[in-house]
């Protein structure tokens, strides 16, 4: 699992991405279409479901778990990102909720990995806890996004913001 985290291939979709938007800029018009962009988005986003639904995940760690998953991750991401950057994404993407997801989202990652044991001990308070896998998962889950979005939110607000306010004053 922790190869997940360590992973370059969605760094690598992402400066592509921020690549094709620069070139975009320097041309004066957009590399990928806004029609481009809305196929792009739309057909990743059932190819991801499509994925994600076929099969257990990680069941048993085999070479294809260790070395293709991570690729496929990136290479979604990377695609949704670009659907996205381009026009290619509902107009949802553009309100409050999303923005605020998009602010917490690295924080968010930095944090997710480490909150997974806090969340499981969190059951051990909860009466029902252990009757079978789906009261433990209806008990964690909402625990585990509360947990990380309170750690998401603090990391930001008291680390990620002090130090761009820092950054721009010495640059």
């Amino acid at each position: 699992m922790m190869a997940f985290v360590h992973a370059l291939d969605p760094v690598v979709c992402g400066v592509l991405v921020a690549y094709l938007e620069f070139l975009s800029q320097k041309r004066g018009k957009p590399v990928i279409s806004p029609r481009q962009a809305k196929f792009l988005f739309w057909s990743t986003i059932v190819a991801l479901l499509v994925w994600l639904f076929c099969g257990e995940k990680l069941l048993h760690v085999t070479l294809y778990d260790a070395t293709l998953q991570p690729i496929l991750v990136g290479i979604f991401t990377g695609c949704l990102l670009a659907g996205v950057v381009f026009g290619g994404a509902p107009r949802f993407f553009e309100g409050g909720f999303s923005k605020n997801v998009a602010r917490l989202s690295y924080a968010a990652y930095l944090v997710h990995i480490p909150l997974i044991a806090t969340s499981y001990r969190i059951l051990m308070f909860v009466p029902h806890a252990g009757k079978s896998h789906l009261v433990n998962f209806l008990y964690v889950l909402p625990a585990y996004f509360i947990i990380v979005w309170i750690a998401s939110e603090l990391l930001q607000r008291f680390v990620e913001e002090p130090f761009v306010r820092n950054l721009k004053r010495y640059r």
